[in-house]
């Protein structure tokens, strides 16, 4: 298996996560500045034709596949299961979305900020989540809480 990441040749962008580049296909890939905490989605495409492997990138805001919206005065905490890189999506502002580790699994955990300090907070898992499969939360973490998830 042959895979591959990427990253923009600026300072402060990471490498992406690996994906494949076996077979045709087409992922959103979300790639991170940790200097300046900023968000750049890619569309890659990969084509197989004979013994050569074509790559072809598409960036932009419109890449991303989802968009989280926050109609709360609730912080919140968004990360794919397993990884450690998160978004922090803050009352009544919208974030767009794709995995960061493309190859690891399509679930993602929503946390929500125990303290009203920004700085020192404390984060309360309130559930893990699939887009195939989106459902309720069974128990009130908090009055009032209206999160809203968009495939886009």
């Amino acid at each position: 298996e042959q895979l591959v990441q990427i990253r923009l040749a600026q300072y402060g962008w990471s490498w992406s996560g690996k994906f494949a580049v076996d077979n045709d296909f087409e992922i959103p890939i979300r790639l991170r500045n940790n200097f300046d905490n900023t968000v750049f989605f890619v569309l890659v495409h990969v084509v197989k034709q004979g013994p050569r492997i074509f790559v072809v990138f598409k960036g932009g805001d419109k890449i991303s596949p989802y968009r989280f919206e926050n109609h709360t005065l609730e912080t919140f905490q968004i990360r794919q299961l397993r990884q450690t890189q998160f978004t922090n999506l803050l009352p009544y502002h919208c974030c767009a979305y794709a995995w960061d580790e493309p190859l690891a699994s399509h679930s993602f955990t929503i946390s929500i900020s125990e303290s009203k300090s920004q700085a020192q907070s404390e984060w309360l898992t309130i559930g893990t989540f699939d887009f195939e499969k989106l459902q309720n939360l069974n128990q009130q973490v908090r009055s009032n809480i209206l999160m809203r998830v968009v495939a886009q």
